[in-house]
This record gives C-alpha cells, structure tokens and sequence, in this order.
C-alpha cells in the first residue's frame, strides 16, 4: 500500500496553513494599552453681530499625550493612535445659559494639505440646554498629537445674538490613546 502525500489530504493542510499564516502576524498582534487623555479647549466669541465664526486657539497635543505617556511609563515613541472619544461644550461665561443663539458647532484640526478634519461637531443644536454633547467622527488624530502645536477651530453659526458682551465656551475633550511596544 502506498502512503498519501500530507496535502493530497485538504482535511489535514488546512491547519497547517492556519498555523503558517499565525506566525506571519505576529509584529501586529504586538499588546497595545489603552489610555484616556482629558484635556480642555476655551473659546472666546467676541461682541458683535457676526453669524458665521471661525474661532481658534492653539493646542499643544503633543505635551499633553506626552505627559499622559510620560505618567503611565511609557515613552511618546511608544504613540500608536489618538481618536476623540467624547466631546462635550459648556458655556462658562455666562454662567449656565443656554446655548439660544448658536445653530450648528464645528471642532476640527488644520491638516498639512490646509484642509479640515472635523473631529466633533453638533448641527442643529438644541437651544435650551447649558451643557451640549457633541457628536464625534472618531477620525485618525494620531498626526496632530505628534507634531508641533496645532491650531484648532470651532466654527460657529449662530443666529440673534445681541452682541453686548463676550462670551466664553469651554470644550471639554476625552481622547482615547493607544500605546505600546
């Protein structure tokens, strides 16, 4: 009786083919460790009459992830990914006022191209709340938490403002971090 060659046998190759493909992955199945950064955004809308804003502020990500990194033993080489997780806005001056003049909100970063990448925003907004939760679009922000400071933008319409006095806004942001080896 003559043996049958191992893969003349389909049954039995593939496992073997399952354990080949296993040992090609292995850089990629490298642990990563999940971190939650909390940081905070103000803008300030000047008195006027304007309706289309376009407000910025100047962001150092980078010190901030690297602080984050820094507290949980790892080093900001060790940055795999940063996505916005929660985005939430509070009008701080005045205090506790309904947001009645605003219609749509728009955070974004300013990509090397020049164009925007929107990372939360909320359209239409409800006009009798205080405290408004944003909607998030989970993008990539991995390239703005390594770089220099980043100017980022909250573009703003807003509808029957009297403009008799500045307002303040306050973004509150909750990123989730990956790092690791």
């Amino acid at each position: 009786m003559r043996p049958i060659p191992f893969f003349h046998r389909p049954i039995l190759a593939i496992p073997f083919i399952a354990l080949l493909a296993s040992c090609q992955k292995q850089d990629e199945s490298a642990p990563a460790t999940e971190l939650t950064l909390r940081d905070e955004l103000t803008f300030s809308i000047p008195p006027g009459d304007q309706t289309d804003l376009d407000l910025t502020t100047v962001y150092d990500a980078r010190a901030s992830v690297s602080a984050l990194l820094q507290e949980k033993g790892f080093s900001p080489d060790q940055l795999r990914d940063v996505r916005i997780e929660n985005a939430r806005a509070v009008m701080i001056e005045p205090v506790n006022v309904p947001f009645h003049a605003l219609n749509t909100v728009h955070l974004n970063f300013t990509q090397a191209a020049g164009t925007a990448l929107n990372f939360a925003h909320l359209d239409p907004v409800p006009n009798d709340r205080p405290i408004l939760d944003l909607s998030v679009d989970h993008a990539d922000l991995t390239p703005f938490f390594e770089g220099d400071p980043q100017t980022v933008h909250a573009r703003l319409k807003m509808t029957g403002r009297d403009g008799s006095d500045t307002t303040r806004v306050r973004f509150a942001l909750t990123f989730r971090v990956k790092a690791g080896e």
